[in-house]
């Protein structure tokens, strides 16, 4: 009977045994057919071409009159009861008022208490192929007029075949069909992995400049082997290619034989003035031994090497060491340009925000880095170094024109007058890309890329948020046309269609 009962039990287990089985590959086979149906649906809606806001049509003739003129350079300066005439796309006066300013026709605007500055930089932004709906529309409400686009669509992808929307999108701007800034400077590929050998490094730098690439923009490993990232810098320079970006912890950009166009992130140059440069690892760990043996004698040597062959610096405190100190202090903060992002995004920062999170003594070592950092920034702009303000938008709870405004902020705190940051912003990056004689001025001459705010921001650098009107390229986006701008993202970000062709960006490559 023993004998009867064991087989009888074996014989069930054997059965319970296929049923569980069939239930797991059941269960398997509906998860992956979800998943496969959840990506087919996402791809489909991804297919609807979502609509892009249209611009106000140009004025013939725009006067702002009564008006005070910030003007940044030379410790900045302020002159009131000013007079602006713009025709079409340029201005065509700027000074006191006259009988002929006056009395000319054309739309109005009164300019009594309000202070009028040159259209906002951001040095250093990102887009997707979505920009057009979400990320380009939030720059020219928050005044942003110039962008350098040091990432776009296809610095997402490896292939070099990709074709830029940048193009198009700038003619596209520029007939008032999409709203957007200027993209002064457009980066298409991003250098992350070292080329196996000389002839590979070649075709491909070649391969980048016939695209059409002006700077090659290095995010290598930091930890590189000297000796590759020197001949990755000597081959580009050889071919007349320009080199910025991630600058390495191997290399001493103070004897480096190649000038970098500009250093990208103040966690990337804040290294090059310690001794432990070289075998820095950028945990934080080793933070507070790199601080320990700052050599403030190289620093000054780098700075005056970088202000010697006109490299710029773009700390970018706003997303990286500025950053860090943030996310490692406490759980996500509430945002309130977070309704500007699609929930794929937001749900992946709210993850990196979360993880950010570390113990109280590493959050110290990290808030103590980013003090020094700041530091850096103020040591490079008295030493001279070109300084321009940059946010890196699209980091993590970095938003597209929002973030530029954080970032003069954090220069303030570094030490720099609201005059000097408000430069950092407009005439200085004008003049960095050799573009100051169209604009980042208020002078005849110049387009009309203006923003006028309610308030002095050479009293409080946070007054350049108070935005009134932005005029970009002659159109006027006063404060109906803005908060258009600010409701058409809105809605964008929370159309299921919008978040799939994030998800699909994010497949795909930019």
């Amino acid at each position: 009977m023993d004998h009867v009962s064991g087989a009888v039990n074996a014989s069930r287990s054997a059965t319970l045994f296929r049923i569980r089985s069939l239930r797991v590959r059941v269960i398997v086979l509906s998860c992956l057919g979800t998943a496969a149906a959840l990506f087919a649906l996402v791809n489909l809606l991804a297919l609807a071409t979502p609509p892009v806001p249209t611009a106000p049509l140009r004025l013939s003739r725009l006067i702002i009159h009564d008006v005070a003129i910030v003007n940044p350079d030379s410790g900045g300066r302020t002159t009131t009861g000013q007079t602006v005439v713009i025709e079409h796309d340029r201005i065509v006066y700027a000074g006191p008022a006259d009988a002929t300013a006056v009395s000319l026709p054309g739309r109005r605007i009164d300019g009594r208490g309000k202070f009028l500055i040159p259209g906002l930089w951001d040095a250093h932004v990102h887009t997707l192929r979505l920009a057009p709906q979400l990320q380009l529309p939030l720059l020219i409400a928050n005044g942003v007029t110039s962008v350098r686009d040091l990432g776009d669509t296809c610095s997402w992808s490896t292939s070099l075949s990709c074709v830029s929307p940048a193009g198009a999108w700038q003619r596209a701007i520029g007939n008032g069909t999409m709203v957007g800034p200027r993209l002064q400077e457009v980066v298409t590929y991003h250098l992350e992995e070292p080329p196996a050998d000389g002839a590979e490094l070649c075709t491909l730098l070649q391969a980048l400049a016939t695209r059409g690439e002006r700077m090659i923009k290095l995010q290598l490993d930091p930890t590189i082997e000297a000796r590759d990232a020197t001949e990755l810098l000597r081959v580009a320079d050889s071919m007349g290619l320009r080199v910025g970006g991630h600058l390495p912890f191997t290399v001493d950009l103070a004897s480096s034989p190649v000038a970098f166009v500009s250093v990208e992130h103040d966690w990337t140059l804040l290294p090059q003035c310690s001794r432990a440069r070289a075998s820095f690892d950028d945990r934080t760990a080793s933070k507070p031994a790199l601080l320990r043996v700052f050599d403030g004698a190289h620093c000054d040597s780098l700075l005056a090497t970088m202000r010697a062959r006109g490299t710029a610096y773009v700390p970018t405190h706003v997303a990286s060491t500025g950053q860090d100190a943030l996310f490692a202090s406490g759980p996500p903060a509430s945002m309130n340009s977070s309704r500007f992002i699609p929930a794929p995004q937001r749900m992946a920062w709210q993850i990196i925000r979360a993880a950010g999170t570390v113990p109280e003594l590493e959050a110290r070592d990290l808030i103590a880095y980013h003090a020094a950092a700041l530091q850096l920034t103020k040591r490079a702009h008295d030493a001279g170094v070109v300084v321009l303000a940059g946010s890196d938008a699209i980091d993590p709870e970095v938003v597209h024109g929002f973030a530029l405004h954080e970032e003069l902020e954090y220069l303030v705190r570094a030490g720099l007058t609201p005059a000097q940051v408000l430069a950092a912003a407009t005439t200085v990056p004008a003049r960095f890309m050799q573009v100051d004689s169209v604009v980042g001025y208020i002078a005849a001459g110049q387009r009309a890329d203006l923003v006028l705010l309610d308030a002095d921001p050479l009293v409080d650098i946070r007054n350049s948020r108070r935005i009134h009107t932005v005029v970009f390229d002659g159109r006027v986006f006063g404060p109906a046309e803005r908060t258009a701008l600010f409701t058409f993202v809105e809605a964008q970000a929370h159309r299921l269609t919008i978040a799939s062709r994030f998800l699909r960006c994010l497949w795909y490559g930019g």
